[in-house]
């Protein structure tokens, strides 16, 4: 993705690009929920509560599922 945005010419179409960026983040996505169901299998429930709190909220599956990137948003941070 870094080689295909480097080489983009000076005009190009946002929309191909935004569709290119999402597909990426959506792989990337579904990457951390199959990493962190492994996790899971790893960890004891034990274990996993002596992590700090950001990172234990992590281990909930579906509380990570309910933040998938979604189209058309677009943060101002």
């Amino acid at each position: 993705m870094a080689r295909y945005l480097a080489d983009l010419p000076n005009s190009y179409d946002r929309t191909d690009v935004g569709r290119r960026l999402f597909e990426v983040q959506q792989r990337l996505f579904a990457t951390v929920i199959d990493g962190m169901t492994r996790a899971r299998e790893i960890f004891t429930a034990e274990q996993i509560n002596e992590f700090p709190p950001f990172l234990r909220a992590s281990f909930d599956i579906r509380r990570l599922r309910s933040s998938r990137p979604t189209m058309g948003f677009e943060p101002d941070w």
